[in-house]
């Protein structure tokens, strides 16, 4: 389990979550974070994985694991960060 969160450590709630396994372009999961910004994948192998994580006005961000065993994942919070605004003509 882990969750999504911003850079003030703020829940991100319905983030898209795709694991794959490192290399490969097939998903083998795909997950929404839950109100408290939380989700997680049930039965990984020991694997190579990579999560993508999308969200509506943040960069995506990639994250790298390796399972050492079977069973539950815990990863630390993943931090993404807001997509800045740009101005053509900036105000003022």
């Amino acid at each position: 389990m882990s969750s999504v969160v911003d850079r003030t450590g703020a829940v991100v709630v319905n983030a898209r979550v795709i694991l794959r396994r490192r290399g490969h372009k097939n998903v083998i999961g795909q997950v929404r974070t839950n109100t408290r910004g939380e989700f997680s994948f049930e039965n990984l192998e020991r694997h190579r994985f990579e999560l993508t994580i999308e969200a509506d006005g943040f960069r995506r961000k990639k994250v790298r694991f390796d399972p050492k065993s079977p069973g539950p994942v815990l990863l630390p919070p993943v931090r993404l960060e807001i997509v800045g605004i740009v101005f053509d003509n900036p105000p003022g």
